[in-house]
This record gives C-alpha cells, sequence and structure tokens, in this order.
C-alpha cells in the first residue's frame, strides 16, 4: 500500500516538475548554491536531484537523515541549504532538523512532506530562518523556497 501512495505522489511530482515555466525559472536560478538533500525513496532522490540541477544548483545526495547529519557535520560550510523529507526510515527529518539546528542555529533547512506538519513544527521552522515545503511541488516553487532562505540570510545583519 505504502508504494503504491508513494507511485501516486512522485507521478504527481514528475507531472508538477514538468509543468513549471522555464521563463519565471530563469529569475530563480540556484547558481552557487549546494544543497544536501536528504530522501529514502530512490526515484524521487532523482527527480529532486534533476530539479536542483536544472536550476543550477548543486546536489549532495543522500538516502537517510543519519547520512545528511553526518555530512553537514563534516562540512557545514560547503552547504548552503539542508532539504529532508520529513517522513523516513530511521532518524526522521524533523528530528534531522532539531538536531542541525541545535548545533548550528544558522543553518538553513527545508523540510518537504506531502503531509502538512503540526504548527508547532512550523513555527519552529519560521523562529530558526528554516522553510516547510509541501510535496509536489514544482521547479518554481522548490527555487522560491531555496531562495528565501539564503535571501533572508544574506540580508541578516552579521
Amino acid at each position: 500500500m505504502r508504494n503504491a501512495i508513494l507511485d501516486t505522489g512522485i507521478e504527481r511530482l514528475i507531472t508538477k516538475s514538468m509543468d513549471h515555466n522555464s521563463e519565471s525559472t530563469e529569475n530563480f536560478l540556484l547558481d552557487g548554491l549546494t544543497i544536501l538533500l536528504a530522501d529514502d525513496e530512490d526515484r524521487l532522490l532523482q527527480i529532486l536531484v534533476m530539479m536542483i540541477e536544472e536550476l543550477g544548483g548543486k546536489v549532495i545526495p543522500v538516502s537517510s537523515c543519519e547520512e545528511a547529519l553526518r555530512i553537514y557535520r563534516e562540512k557545514p560550510e560547503e552547504i548552503d541549504v539542508v532539504m529532508l523529507d520529513m517522513r523516513m526510515r530511521g532518524m526522521s527529518g524533523e528530528a534531522t532538523f532539531e538536531s542541525i539546528i541545535s548545533e548550528d542555529p544558522d543553518a538553513r533547512i527545508i523540510l518537504s512532506s506531502g503531509v502538512r506538519p503540526h504548527e508547532k513544527l512550523l513555527d519552529s521552522l519560521a523562529a530558526h530562518g528554516c522553510a516547510f515545503i509541501e510535496k509536489p511541488f514544482d521547479m518554481d516553487k522548490l527555487a522560491q523556497t531555496v531562495l528565501s532562505l539564503v535571501r533572508a540570510d544574506s540580508d541578516s545583519p552579521s
């Protein structure tokens, strides 16, 4: 049953990602940005990698939050944004968000899911300058979400 739901979700995401407006996407290029991307669904991970690369971003794809946390701890200065699926085998995206933020309050993190999280988590994301993006999303929404975090960070006084 889980695979049927995931297959339907992935098909909707593929359809939405192919439905983007390339002219509007040009305004949101992710050139020079590195995104650490964690998702345990291989096909979805591949699609998201293609979307980010199409937008000009560099991607470090991983299939677990544990791996994402390890890589972030090794080289936080090389990663502009961390994007985590909320519901993964092993450590969840929410737990990974909390771990990273406790170690690096300036980290920029996007949690993604097909289900809207509880308000307390949304408030915590906003309070830390992070974001939530609901699946399915298109390339324009992905670019806008990433850039909103990066721009907010560059607008902040050091």
